[in-house]
């Protein structure tokens, strides 16, 4: 099932809007961070951050999977102990 797709309103007001109607318990679903298909990278990278993990949390997914090459993480080591701190999961695919 797909909740959201994101558009002009960027990854946080995606999973703002998500958390308003995926209430599941226990917490499930995953958001997936990739360049979409005509993005130009050198101008363009997806980001992640605390933030994001944070929105993650809170629409009540269980983690990120963020492609390998397509996605820059703001403060790695920060991110990692959010993750562990709050049973997260972080996967990165190719």
């Amino acid at each position: 099932r797909v909740y959201g797709i994101e558009a002009m309103e960027g990854t946080n007001k995606l999973l703002q809007r998500v958390g308003t109607y995926h209430t599941e318990s226990p917490r499930s679903g995953l958001l997936v961070k990739m360049a979409k298909t005509q993005q130009d990278l050198r101008i363009d990278l997806p980001v992640i951050g605390v933030k994001t993990m944070e929105e993650i949390l809170t629409a009540n997914l269980a983690g990120i999977a963020i492609k390998a090459g397509d996605v820059i993480m703001i403060e790695p080591d920060k991110i990692r102990a959010f993750t562990e701190q709050n049973n997260l999961f972080l996967h990165v695919f190719q």
